[in-house]
């Protein structure tokens, strides 16, 4: 009897493994391919290089993956069973002895996993390669800008105090060569010639710098007691005030920095985390009477209902979102928890709703 039931319970997995490998497949490929498109007009536009993008798309591919575990799973059950239930395998199942808690049982045992998958995907991995990408990215803007400096020319920044002048680039076009640079300091002119120069950004304060290699450096009026001439190997000059290239990038941080922050914002990103995997377990269970038909209904009748409640379901989620920004009607401590314990009620209702319909006690 035992070995009838764990068989039961692989094939119950493997039909719903086999549909959930090809729809997170469809999926992601999807998203994928509209990132894809995105990326390559940004790289026609000048805004990204295009040697950046396939990794842009890896590291964007983590945090998509961790977004469709939910759905993939939620649709993929609800293919799986409703086949079996058109088919009448599961009509022939249940009059085998086969109950309903074991449906839930092999659905909970691919459900538990997948969901420490999310978790581990959502916590840790999605926030380290978005921070990852916004590094890329910003290394990426040094190099474009130095790019769109012209050899042979004088260029004028920051309204005139910063003229600097360039004869090449370094072979890897990530260096500037031979560099002359007239800036003014403290209603001071002074001047600066070195060998090579490159850009550079202040990862806490997003301050952009300019440093120069092997140069001298003159300040002051030549003739004057004051005048200066000093020879050096390293100096940095500040080009422009931006905003901070990380800080404001949520989706970056890392768990315990949204934990301890108490910024309504890092509230809404962290409780958005931390529901994702009681999302893929909740959604896995709701599966299971969703997907219960009879052999006249359509292929994909209860297929167009379950995306219908994932929208609804996603949508209310974002509302939710927005309420919390402006603390309107929810408070912040409770979050989005509300709104899964709805669906976790809706789970219990429909549980005891399907067992009353199979005639069970």
């Amino acid at each position: 009897m035992m070995n009838k039931l764990l068989l039961v319970d692989r094939y119950f997995m493997r039909e719903i493994i086999t549909t959930f490998v090809a729809v997170i497949l469809v999926l992601l490929l999807i998203l994928v391919s509209h990132r894809f498109v995105h990326y390559l007009e940004k790289a026609a536009m000048g805004s990204i290089s295009g040697d950046i993008i396939f990794t842009l798309l890896g590291l964007q591919s983590l945090r998509l993956l961790s977004l469709i575990l939910p759905a993939a799973l939620f649709l993929s059950i609800i293919l799986a069973l409703g086949r079996m239930y058109r088919d009448l395998e599961m009509i022939a199942l249940f009059a085998s002895g086969i109950s309903l808690q074991r449906v839930y049982r092999a659905v909970l045992l691919l459900a538990i996993p997948l969901a420490l998958l999310t978790a581990v995907l959502t916590w840790w991995v999605v926030p380290l390669a978005m921070q990852t990408l916004y590094q890329l990215k910003t290394l990426d803007e040094q190099n474009l800008q130095l790019k769109m400096v012209n050899p042979g020319r004088f260029h004028v920044l920051k309204q005139g105090d910063l003229v600097f002048y360039v004869e090449q680039f370094s072979k890897d076009e990530r260096q500037l060569k031979e560099v002359f640079i007239q800036h003014k300091q403290q209603k001071k002119i002074g001047l600066v010639a070195s060998d090579f120069a490159s850009s550079f950004i202040d990862a806490k304060t997003g301050q952009r710098y300019l440093e120069l290699k092997n140069g001298i450096r003159y300040q002051g009026v030549a003739g004057r007691a004051d005048y200066q001439i000093i020879k050096f190997s390293r100096y940095v000059l500040q080009l422009k005030q931006s905003q901070p290239v990380f800080q404001s990038k949520r989706s970056g941080k890392s768990m315990q920095a949204l934990w301890s922050s108490t910024l309504v914002k890092d509230s809404i990103e962290l409780h958005a985390r931390l529901g994702m995997p009681v999302s893929v377990l909740l959604f896995a269970m709701l599966a299971v009477p969703l997907s219960r038909s009879s052999p006249r209904e359509g292929k994909y009748g209860k297929l167009l209902v379950g995306v219908l409640v994932y929208l609804l379901y996603f949508n209310l989620i974002g509302v939710m979102q927005h309420w919390l920004r402006h603390q309107e009607l929810v408070m912040v401590g409770i979050g989005m928890w509300w709104l899964h314990g709805v669906l976790f009620v809706l789970v219990i209702f429909l549980w005891f709703y399907d067992r009353q319909l199979r005639g069970y006690a």
